[in-house]
């Protein structure tokens, strides 16, 4: 019950947290587009049994940009999960637009969960499976990319019909 009852409480802290977008920023429309994320916020929650085990998460709070403006901000919480594959993480994304929201899922493998100053070099493949407002119904899928230099960006390919 305490898992369930933290679990809930962060996932609402996420979608709660930092100051809301002006509603005069522009944001993306549907179709395809690329974001560069900031991630100024990367945390990990040692739940259940001490040190590393399935059930723990890392939290990610980034500033979404296009063109060098600030057009919105994304929250990810990746579960870990057992594997004999390494370190694979399960994750749910929220990208926050002033005309509506993107929800995606998808897995990860990284190299080590509870490192919080980075990300991997890699790609991770996700499907978006809904949204709020310009996004609604909103189906497709994501990539994020980083590079070696740590450089991200997030290339969105959704349909709204």
């Amino acid at each position: 019950m305490r898992t369930a009852w933290l679990t809930a409480t962060t996932v609402g802290m996420l979608l709660w947290t930092g100051p809301a977008l002006t509603q005069d920023a522009a944001g993306p429309s549907c179709g395809s587009f690329v974001v560069t994320p900031h991630a100024h916020d990367i945390d990990f929650v040692d739940n259940a049994a001490h040190g590393e085990s399935p059930g723990d998460f890392r939290l990610v709070e980034s500033d979404l940009v296009i063109a060098g403006d600030r057009v919105g901000r994304s929250y990810i919480m990746g579960t870990l999960m057992p594997s004999d594959s390494g370190h694979v993480m399960t994750g749910t994304a929220i990208a926050e637009f002033p005309n509506g929201t993107i929800v995606s899922i998808g897995v990860a493998h990284v190299a080590d969960p509870e490192d919080k100053s980075h990300y991997e070099e890699g790609e991770i493949d996700a499907a978006v499976v809904g949204g709020t407002g310009a996004f609604a119904n909103a189906h497709g899928t994501v990539r994020a990319k980083t590079s070696k230099d740590g450089k991200r960006e997030s290339m969105y390919d959704i349909r709204c019909d």
